[in-house]
């Protein structure tokens, strides 16, 4: 018997029948399967932020009330999708979301509140680097100027 396999048995990696025991087995799979595990994923986004579907429904009902003009029900509508955007930390979900809140909201004249959703719809659109986003928020904050200055 070689000097190296006396070493090994007296270790207990290798059995006298000359066989590697149970552990080192267990852990040769259990190698294989991390091994294969982490080959197999995908990272991308759809898995980093899955999307929420019940935001997502949300959404749309509050889109179908505003363009029936039932603003009060699309105030409702998004602001359930922003509030389940925020919980999953989805920020294109809370930027749309704010964003089409603040437009409700400037829909029933009530500018204060659309203007701070329109704060935070910029900073969520600056954090996934959606420029356009950003831009139309300006455009719906110089809308609301027009309106207050008729208002006044």
């Amino acid at each position: 018997m070689s000097a190296r396999r006396k070493v090994m048995q007296l270790h207990g990696r290798i059995n006298p029948a000359g066989k590697l025991d149970r552990w080192a087995w267990m852990c040769c799979v259990l190698a294989v399967l991390v091994a294969g595990g982490c080959a197999g994923t995908k990272v991308g986004r759809e898995l980093q932020n899955p999307v929420d579907r019940k935001g997502v429904l949300s959404s749309k009902r509050g889109a179908e009330a505003f363009s029936q003009g039932l603003y009060e029900q699309a105030i409702d509508a998004y602001t359930f999708a922003l509030n389940r955007a925020r919980m999953v930390d989805r920020p294109d979900a809370s930027a749309s979301a704010a964003y089409n809140l603040a437009a409700c909201y400037a829909a029933n004249q009530n500018f204060d509140m659309a203007r701070s959703l329109l704060v935070e719809a910029r900073a969520d659109f600056e954090r996934i680097n959606a420029t356009g986003g950003a831009g139309e928020t300006w455009l719906l904050e110089a809308k609301m100027l027009q309106a207050e200055k008729e208002y006044a």
